[in-house]
């Protein structure tokens, strides 16, 4: 879960529904000749943050019984190398470039931390094996990693949105590279958003995520949590995003 405090309580994003803004923004794209199996591509961000641990024994609250952030997460070595498997092994049964991708985003996230003998045998595993894969499906892994840079950037925006980190006073906030070139988003005094260059095919377009509002700020368990989130207000928070009149981002 994505966890803001507000004045109201706690605002509530689950990370399926930011991955499915991320995939959402990505079908606005324009073309991208260097990614290829674009619907594959496609597929691996809409679900990249599914499969989430399932509300148990407290799994979901703090120490205090707040609501737990996902950056608040803390997993032993044996279910952290239990949940990178099962990512990989589950983009691998709906597709090989699915699976690479989820193997990537794994070497990604860990290739600087120290983590354990097992998890590092999965991924230097899937560091070797994807030559093969890759030539199995007639691609390289210069079009793998553009896929990826789409699905990082993609993420990188959905996550912006979704934690209202978006800097105040028209401020820039910059946004992951993609194809060899920098990006960076505000939002106006109208509140569009805007980024630049613009690399998608509209010069105008709407997106949402849903938002679940908390107004009881503590919790004795994660059935209570599951409980109150399943009865609290759900609102669609809307970003509107639109060109800028300078940018001139062309493919």
């Amino acid at each position: 879960m994505i966890v803001k405090s507000v004045e109201t309580g706690w605002e509530v994003v689950y990370q399926a529904a930011h991955a499915l803004l991320a995939g959402k923004i990505a079908t606005q794209l324009r073309q991208l000749p260097a990614v290829h199996y674009w619907p594959e591509t496609l597929a691996a961000l809409f679900e990249h943050d599914d499969h989430k641990t399932s509300f148990g024994k407290n799994v979901y609250l703090t120490s205090l019984g707040a609501p737990k952030d996902f950056t608040q997460f803390r997993f032993t070595a044996k279910e952290r190398a239990r949940e990178v498997c099962r990512r990989i092994e589950n983009g691998y049964r709906k597709h090989r470039w699915i699976g690479l991708l989820a193997a990537r985003h794994a070497e990604e996230l860990y290739r600087s931390e120290k983590i354990s003998p097992s998890l590092r045998a999965l991924i230097d595993d899937e560091i070797e094996r994807r030559a093969a894969i890759l030539h199995e499906l007639g691609t390289t892994k210069a079009a793998l990693e553009s896929a990826y840079a789409v699905l990082q950037w993609c993420d990188r925006i959905s996550l912006i949105l979704c934690q209202g980190a978006i800097p105040a006073m028209h401020r820039r906030i910059e946004i992951a590279p993609l194809e060899n070139q920098r990006y960076q988003m505000w939002q106006r005094p109208d509140n569009t958003v805007a980024i630049e260059p613009w690399p998608f095919s509209a010069k105008i377009f709407v997106e949402h995520v849903e938002v679940r509002t908390l107004q009881q700020l503590i919790f004795t368990s994660d059935s209570e949590l599951q409980e109150h989130l399943r009865a609290c207000p759900v609102e669609m928070r809307t970003w509107h995003f639109q060109k800028t009149a300078r940018s001139n981002r062309s493919h």
